[in-house]
């Protein structure tokens, strides 16, 4: 069975890096693709441990010599994204662009979001709102509709609002979107961005999928019956809790705002519903930091006009 949960991993990964399938009527809850995002979200939904393949990693050798800006939820907010970057004096020359997840949905201008993200190379995490767009992408190509108890995304995403996302979004955003992996590891900077969180007292390398990028809180008394919750305002805060390393910096719990904790970094702060939009500047690498040590950063943030819920 290790084998064969194995295989499909290793299936999965060549779809994801790939873009999303096309023609398939039966992606969303059937056994076809056997290695599909579908699939491979189901698997995760069981209890299965997050995959290899499913995890990124940025060195220094692989971003510019310069700053690194991990972005909180934009939704679309292409213009607030924009006025960001300039308060951070971002230069697409010398410095990365994270985007922690949620880089749709809900907000006015996806494709316009998407294309300045791949313009600037940006490197991001999937969010449960990117994940659900995805699947409306995905259910266009195939002709079905996703059936409600397969609904990815957990259960804060509107079905209806996602669809609406897909519709205006190319194949190259389509193609973009898939690729995204769960996890994106810092390891010069001792990060790790993940949209939602990640289970206190259970390493890095051993998360599940779902709880990855739709985990609001956990239930239980201590590390070893830490459980994760997906409703808003269910359980604790996990944040507080993690101990790290990794130092964590996520998304994802827009209730709870600006999160600074020891070993964890929230950056959701509800720029779609009239918020603000957040930044965390991580230094070049090479400081004064040891190996795997978490390099610290500065806090950014620009205003948001409100988008959401829609007039």
């Amino acid at each position: 069975a290790t084998h064969a949960l194995a295989a499909v991993a290793a299936l999965a990964l060549a779809v994801l890096v790939a873009g999303p399938l096309g023609g398939c009527t039966a992606w969303a809850c059937g056994p076809e693709p056997r290695g599909g995002p579908a699939y491979l979200n189901l698997l995760a939904g069981a209890g299965h441990l997050l995959p290899d393949a499913t995890r990124a990693v940025a060195t220094a050798a692989d971003l510019p010599p310069g700053r690194v800006v991990v972005v909180g939820d934009v939704h679309g907010c292409v213009d607030e994204l924009q006025a960001l970057l300039r308060k951070a004096a971002f230069d697409p020359g010398l410095d990365a662009l994270v985007l922690a997840g949620d880089i749709v949905g809900k907000g006015p201008s996806p494709a316009a979001t998407l294309s300045l993200a791949a313009r600037l190379g940006a490197r991001a995490v999937r969010g449960n709102h990117d994940d659900a767009v995805l699947a409306a992408l995905e259910a266009r190509v195939g002709g079905a509709a996703t059936p409600a108890r397969c609904r990815r995304g957990g259960p804060s995403v509107d079905a209806a609002d996602a669809a609406t996302t897909a519709a205006n979004l190319t194949t190259a955003h389509r193609a973009w979107l898939a690729a995204l992996p769960w996890t994106l590891a810092l390891p010069d900077h001792g990060a790790l961005v993940a949209h939602a969180g990640l289970v206190p007292g259970v390493d890095a390398r051993a998360q599940s999928l779902a709880d990855v990028y739709t985990m609001r809180g956990v239930t239980g008394t201590g590390p070893a019956s830490y459980k994760a919750v997906s409703v808003d305002g269910a359980g604790r805060a996990w944040a507080p809790l993690w101990r790290g390393p990794p130092h964590v910096v996520f998304g994802h719990d827009a209730p709870r705002g600006l999160q600074l904790e020891a070993s964890a970094t929230g950056l959701d702060t509800g720029c779609v519903e009239g918020g603000a939009l957040t930044a965390l500047v991580l230094p070049p690498a090479g400081g004064r930091w040891g190996a795997g040590e978490w390099s610290g950063g500065e806090v950014v943030q620009v205003p948001c006009a409100r988008y959401w819920p829609r007039p």
